[in-house]
């Protein structure tokens, strides 16, 4: 008569070290078993990856596909300075820097003019439900980026000459005043950055006066501002590295 012994399995101690055994070989055989690999079969890719608005902005842009722009002015009229033609390029570089957006669609200034002809875009005529409603069911925007130039000082003065110059050095003297802000055409949030520059030029060696010298200087001195608001709201793309596997091709 045969004798059936139990079938008995091994300790879980033994258990637990054949499977680190086994990892442990799986491992060392992923890395050595097939060679070193070759570094012709990676190669290294840079892209630029989109970047995204500030997270303080999400609430506010998170459902926006599409962007408007409109501007105005609040101040005088500077003498020898075409402040519409200003204001305009200001526009259009802020246009252009929110296409940096991703998935998003911008309408500039002159489209929304020609749309609506008889309406003067300001910060009260945005705050109405009944504007807003409108830009939303006739042009399909979702916010307004309004740009407000509120302020300008220009003035040429006299530096007096030092040990090193024998005549008198002149200088722009440029202050501006900028708001930007961006309106939630469905909600109404809004979120505004103010700047305020100030910038002194040498004008040696150059003509004083002009409009298109005063507009240049004042488009300048307007940069920084800008730049700073779009930093926020639409930052520029980020440079990307990533090695890709080209041993399957």
């Amino acid at each position: 008569m045969a004798v059936e012994w139990p079938r008995v399995g091994p300790p879980r101690a033994f258990a637990r070290c054949s499977m680190t055994l086994i990892l442990g070989l799986l491992t060392w055989c992923s890395g050595g078993c097939a060679g070193p690999v070759r570094s012709g079969n990676f190669k290294l890719v840079q892209f630029e990856a989109p970047s995204y608005p500030d997270t303080k902005l999400r609430a506010i842009l998170d459902s926006v596909s599409t962007f408007g722009v409109v501007s105005v002015t609040d101040m005088e009229l500077v003498t020898g300075l075409d402040t519409e033609k200003v204001i305009g390029r200001l526009t259009d570089a802020t246009a252009i820097g929110l296409k940096r957006v991703p998935d998003r669609r911008v309408i500039t200034h002159d489209e929304i003019r020609w749309h609506f002809k008889n309406v003067v875009f300001d910060s009260t005529t945005l705050s109405s439900h009944e504007t807003r409603a409108a830009l939303r069911e006739e042009m399909d925007i979702d916010a307004i980026v309004l740009v407000t130039l509120r302020g300008l000082d220009a003035q040429v003065t006299s530096v007096m000459p030092t040990q090193y110059e024998r005549t008198p050095t002149e200088q722009l003297n440029i202050s501006v005043d900028l708001k930007l802000s961006v309106i939630n055409l469905a909600t109404g949030e809004t979120w505004s950055h103010v700047g305020r520059q100030r910038d002194w030029r040498p004008l040696r060696g150059q003509p004083v006066g002009g409009a298109d010298r005063k507009e240049q200087e004042l488009l300048t001195s307007l940069g920084q501002p800008l730049r700073d608001f779009l930093a926020r709201v639409a930052p520029q793309a980020t440079l990307e590295r990533r090695h890709f596997d080209l041993s399957g091709d």
